[in-house]
């Protein structure tokens, strides 16, 4: 199961049929009332629920999961009731102990979905932390870089249309966390985002100063070799400004912080919208908005 896993993890299969639908196999002479329950189940790929409900979920479970394109007129497109309750076994309802996981995912692949599950919903505070704890764990870092890149070219295979979905790709340190709210802004959580919608923006769209996509295809790893972080307050909604002043990589990301976006879900982000290439002038102009609603709070130009 985890080479089917992987076949329905391809980016190039994701960006033309991004939803899993539940089969439940009809070989099964004693089927289990869940697993029938849950079959024309379609829910997208990136669903709680398949991480730990990708079957099998128990010995001689022959269920099986397809791709689609979008759910059909007759899918069920929301999980039974309870399907995440764990029982006072430790098990989750019709998966097996020990089985609720999804094949072909390790150790650093989990923490990481926990940390990105997690830091959307803490306090910036405690968020923060975690990420910055998480970090540590080996292959984290490693999982979120290919995490963003099949996010990055299932985005770019999918142009002119995108699923309006956004992923995880770092999170605020706690220093800037820490700095932020003494300069008056308190960010809601830790979380940095990307859209796809954004992504196609900047590598197929932009006409000013376009940063080069394969900067943005490895920006999680780019996180970690920031030059400066700026807060923005010029504006009615702060904003955090990261650059990159390295020679061939002068660079910024604008973060709005607190953004309100409705897809793909309703809530409180904070958002990588926009990126442009620096050249002399604008990191010039940068300098100058010191102290002038530019704040310093991490690093130097």
């Amino acid at each position: 199961m985890a080479g089917r896993y992987a076949q329905l993890t391809d980016p190039d299969l994701l960006a033309r049929r991004p939803y899993w639908k539940y089969i439940h196999s009809e070989a099964v002479t004693n089927p289990r009332p869940q697993h029938l329950a849950w079959s024309g189940l379609v829910l997208r790929h990136d669903h709680p629920f398949w991480q730990t409900h990708f079957p099998p979920n128990g010995f001689g479970c022959q269920c099986r999961v397809t791709s689609v394109r979008a759910p059909g007129p007759d899918d069920a497109t929301t999980p039974p009731e309870g399907w995440d309750k764990v029982g006072e076994n430790g098990t989750l309802p019709g998966v097996g102990k020990g089985w609720a996981y999804a094949p072909g995912r390790s150790v650093a692949e989990g923490v990481r979905d926990v940390v990105e599950q997690k830091v959307t919903t803490l306090p910036a505070e405690l968020g923060a932390a975690l990420a910055e704890t998480a970090a540590t764990v080996a292959g984290v870092r490693a999982e979120t870089d290919a995490a963003f890149s099949k996010f990055f070219d299932a985005a770019e295979a999918a142009f002119p249309q995108t699923q309006h979905a956004m992923m995880v790709v770092g999170a605020m340190k706690p220093a800037w966390v820490e700095k932020m709210g003494k300069a008056g802004v308190a960010p809601a959580t830790a979380e940095l985002v990307m859209r796809d919608d954004d992504i196609v923006h900047m590598i197929r769209t932009q006409k000013v100063a376009p940063v080069p996509p394969e900067f943005l295809r490895q920006l999680p790893q780019h996180l970690d070799e920031i030059s400066a972080v700026i807060l923005d307050t010029t504006h009615k909604s702060p904003a955090l400004m990261l650059v990159w002043n390295q020679p061939g990589a002068r660079t910024k990301v604008v973060v709005q912080v607190n953004y309100q976006i409705k897809k793909p879900v309703r809530g409180v982000f904070n958002v990588i919208g926009t990126a442009r290439v620096l050249d002399d002038a604008a990191i010039k102009a940068i300098k100058g908005g010191l102290g002038k609603g530019y704040e310093l709070i991490d690093g130097k130009l």
